[in-house]
């Protein structure tokens, strides 16, 4: 506390959930960067929509208020859009780590859950299920549905281009991927 000033100390945070403080601080403001991934700006226009869509999908897919899901994401736009899509939609978000080995993942899963609430589902970059698949159906980690979520999305053309013909050399370039 010896670095702030006593407003600063005193000072009260606001009753609202992360996604409502950055909605009220940049809705007048939505051509403004709000995110910059491989050199493209995100507006905070395209942001809240990415939010908006993903909390819809979400509530589609069944997840609901109070509830604890697994995010199992890199440092990605999509990381970032269903993290608040999901504090939008009053679920809280059990951030894990994507480099983690599924055993720490499981034990990540199990502190949630003695939590007295179950995190029964996840969101994964697609990359990391391989490493995870002998978990998902295990008893002792209550995992009941997986989303996986790929880690291309947000890439520039050129670079998934790259990614294509490196997993697929034998193709020739068809356009777009």
């Amino acid at each position: 506390l010896k670095f702030y000033s006593e407003d600063a100390i005193l000072d009260t945070v606001p009753e609202k959930t992360i996604y409502q403080r950055i909605y009220e601080c940049n809705r007048d403001n939505l051509d403004g960067i709000a995110l910059i991934y491989q050199d493209v700006q995100i507006t905070f226009r395209e942001l809240f929509d990415n939010i908006d869509r993903v909390a819809k999908s979400l509530i589609a897919y069944g997840v609901k208020e109070g509830e604890y899901v697994s995010l199992c994401m890199p440092n990605i736009p999509e990381t970032v859009y269903t993290m608040y899509a999901l504090n939008k939609i009053g679920a809280v978000a059990n951030m894990i780590e994507p480099r983690t080995n599924a055993k720490r993942i499981k034990q990540y899963i199990q502190v949630a859950n003695q939590s007295g609430v179950k995190a029964t589902k996840m969101i994964m970059v697609d990359l990391c299920k391989k490493n995870i698949n002998h978990i998902i159906n295990d008893e002792d980690c209550d995992l009941e549905e997986v989303i996986c979520v790929s880690a291309v999305n947000s890439f520039q053309e050129g670079i998934k281009k790259k990614i294509y013909q490196l997993l697929h050399p034998t193709v020739k370039d068809k356009g777009k991927y």
